[in-house]
Parts: structure tokens; sequence; C-alpha cells
């Protein structure tokens, strides 16, 4: 619910927001230089503070005209990002049932990771019960070759299918907001009735392999 606010909030405080941030940023860092540099004067001449912080206030003074001059180079990119932000809370007003999405799929993770814990306690403890020569307590675990091949198959697992799940989430979204944003922001004739089913549709019908093989790839980096 507070995601949900948050996110019809900048319907309307996007772009201030985003201008308010950046206006803030270069006076930061012009007003941060005017007080190193004015603050080393405190110091008495030829003193190293001095001179190290009228170099730090010159430097910061120079980061101020850099930050200035990426923004001019960058603007219209910046206002598309706002347009982004805006037209993200326009869709989540209008399809506010794709906050389940996240849900259901967080509740799907984990039931997989408390299958996988439990699994690994089962791979971890295939071996031979060893004396701990470090902890009389506890016994170590010698494994072969065949249960360390096991473990890292186990482990791979665990890295592979979880981005896969998450990977279907996000495809889902996508589609839902895809198909939001085709049909005229969701004011067409059939203000894009079942958009998260379509996706869902889509995802089984078309891109399990899509996203199993991205998900590969996520794994294995």
């Amino acid at each position: 619910m507070l995601s949900f606010i948050y996110l019809v909030l900048l319907r309307w405080f996007a772009k201030p927001m985003i201008y308010l941030s950046i206006v803030s940023m270069i006076g930061l860092l012009i007003g941060g230089g005017f007080y190193v540099f004015f603050l080393g004067n405190t110091y008495a001449e030829g003193d190293n503070t001095r001179q190290a912080m009228h170099g730090m206030g010159i430097l910061l003074w120079i980061l101020a005209g850099l930050y200035f001059i990426i923004l001019l180079c960058c603007w219209s990119r910046i206002k598309l990002g706002a347009a982004v932000i805006e037209a993200t809370s326009d869709f989540v007003a209008n399809q506010s049932s794709v906050f389940f999405v996240p849900l259901i799929f967080f509740i799907i993770v984990g039931v997989w990771v408390t299958f996988w814990v439990i699994s690994a306690v089962f791979v971890y403890s295939v071996g031979d019960a060893q004396k701990s020569t470090t902890n009389p307590i506890f016994a170590d675990m010698k494994w072969n070759n065949t249960t360390r091949y096991i473990w890292i198959y186990h482990l791979f697992g665990l890295f592979w299918i979880s981005a896969f799940i998450i990977g279907a989430a996000q495809f889902i979204i996508s589609a839902c907001c895809c198909l939001w944003y085709f049909s005229h922001g969701g004011k067409s004739d059939d203000k894009n009735s079942g958009g998260l089913g379509t996706g869902m549709k889509w995802l089984f019908r078309y891109h399990l392999g899509t996203i199993a093989f991205g998900s590969l790839i996520i794994a294995i980096m």
C-alpha cells in the first residue's frame, strides 16, 4: 500500500523532485567549495592545512562545473527519465493488480529456497563422518569427488532457478506494461483487460526458453 501511494504521488512530484535534487547537488558542491576555501583562510600563511583546504575548495568548484556540463549534455535524457517515472505512476494507478505479481513470485521463491535448503542438508550429510580435529563436539563430513560435484550442481541450481523465477515475474510485469502503453495508456476500448493474463500466456507459450537462457547466463556470471 505504501509503495502504491508513493508511485501515485510521483505522478505529480516526479519532475520537481528530480530538478530539486539536481539544483541541490550543484548548490552543495559550490557551497561546499566556498566553505572549505574560506575555512582554510583561518589557518596561517604557509600552513600546509591552509593550502590543502584551498585545493579542496577549488576541486569542489571544478566538480560542480563538470557536473553542470554533464547535465547540459544529458538534459534530454533527464527529461525522458522524468517522463518515464510519470508514465510508471500512471501505469500503476491504472493497473494496480500488477502488485500481486511480486507477492506471488515472492512466495514461489520462498517455497523453492525452502526446498533447496532441505535438499542441501541431505546433500551435505552424504559422506563419512569423522571426528573433528578442531572441535571434539562435532564431526567432519568427508566427501568424495562425486559428492563435491553434486554439491556444485545443487548450488548452481539455486542460482539458475532463482534467476528464472525472478525473470518470469519481470517478464509478466513488462508484458502488462507494454500492453497498457500501446493501448494508449489503458484508455482504449478494451481497457487493457487481461493484461496480466496475456503476460502469463506469452510467458508459457513463447518465452520460457528465452528466460531460461537469460537466467542461465546470470547464474554463470
